[in-house]
């Protein structure tokens, strides 16, 4: 099942685990390109995420990605369930 990039961001909150984000405190901004254009962030703050379509003001990262790839991700993916950018 292939997602949408708004299927695959707000479904972000629900597979982020927060004991592998302890300290963790920046923004990630997502630049998406190709079929599904479009630019969203991740704030990560006191073991929570929020997503947000949008620009963000001061990003400390910015990923940028083809849409194409990018919704391939399942709810299932580790790499959805287990964000890089929250540790291993």
């Amino acid at each position: 099942m292939s997602l949408t990039i708004s299927d695959l961001m707000t479904k972000m909150p629900g597979a982020f685990i927060p004991e592998k984000a302890v300290g963790l405190d920046a923004v990630i901004q997502f630049k998406f390109t190709g079929a599904e254009p479009g630019e969203w962030y991740a704030t990560v703050k006191d073991g929570k995420v929020e997503v947000a379509q949008g620009t963000h003001d001061a990003p400390k990262m910015t990923l940028t990605a083809d849409s194409a790839s990018t919704s391939r991700f399942s709810p299932v993916n580790s790499t959805v369930c287990k964000p890089s950018w929250a540790g291993s």
